[in-house]
């Protein structure tokens, strides 16, 4: 079950990245911060999940 939940979340990571790398190639850089950070939360909960901590 912990792997299922982690491939969700390392999905959601990678969405948040390539809206990120729109964002910044438009030069919407609040948009790109924003989806960054959102990118770094979501891959640590992938670690998380991942390796069962």
């Amino acid at each position: 079950m912990s792997r299922k939940i982690a491939e969700q979340w390392i999905r959601e990571a990678c969405n948040d990245y390539e809206m990120g790398e729109v964002l910044l190639e438009t030069k919407k850089y609040n948009g790109a911060t924003f989806h960054s950070q959102q990118r770094a939360e979501k891959a640590l909960k992938f670690l998380w999940y991942f390796y069962d901590l």
